[in-house]
């Protein structure tokens, strides 16, 4: 447990992909989660299943792969918290894109999570006090995950980095308008296309 956020009480699960659960949700005695484990954990505890979910968030692309995220699992509760000792004050001054890349790391939970027949239900900044948590989840059933969304997990494991430059071409017309409506469905007010810029 870091000590730069508030402590945690001996039987909270810790942070980071090695997550233990400690049954504090009263689902059984406490057990250390192995986290290299093949198989979702069906009949283990919602802390469990969260903490199984995490090695796909971590997963997530990030800036400069600065990976600047901490997970917490408080029996049926996961958190999000922005690890500022990875932030990259000479490219991202203001931290933009290490929330982005936290964002980045919440949207890869929640396709985890549909794949395994769940929902991710979440609270953004749900601490006015302390402005690193940056999300609050709990895991819910739910329907099985459509072919779309299986499309979506599949990726998680097939993301590649490429630093070259961008190709000239122009967006093709038809992606525009997918991409305003994925926008959208995550609750983006406006999305805005770049048109004449040179890079």
């Amino acid at each position: 447990w870091d000590p730069a956020y508030p402590a945690a009480p001996e039987d909270d699960t810790a942070l980071g992909t090695d997550v233990p659960d400690r049954g504090s949700d009263g689902h059984g005695p406490s057990a250390e989660i192995d986290a290299e484990a093949e198989d979702f954990p069906t009949k283990q505890s919602t802390g469990a299943k969260l903490a199984y979910l995490v090695r796909y968030a971590v997963q997530a692309p990030s800036s400069h792969n600065s990976q600047p995220w901490l997970f917490h699992v408080d029996g049926n509760t996961l958190y999000l918290y922005a690890d500022r000792s990875r932030a990259l004050p000479v490219v991202d001054p203001d931290d933009r894109a290490l929330v982005i890349s936290c964002g980045a790391a919440l949207l890869n939970l929640r396709v985890a999570a549909r794949h395994f027949g769940h929902e991710l239900r979440f609270e953004l900044l749900p601490d006015p006090g302390d402005e690193d948590v940056l999300a609050r989840a709990e895991l819910l059933p739910a329907e099985l995950p459509s072919y779309e969304e299986k499309l979506l997990f599949w990726a998680i494991s097939h993301r590649r980095t490429n630093r070259h430059a961008f190709e000239p071409r122009p967006l093709p017309p038809e992606l525009a308008p997918l991409l305003t409506a994925a926008a959208e469905q995550e609750g983006a007010a406006e999305l805005r296309f770049a048109a004449g810029v040179v890079r």
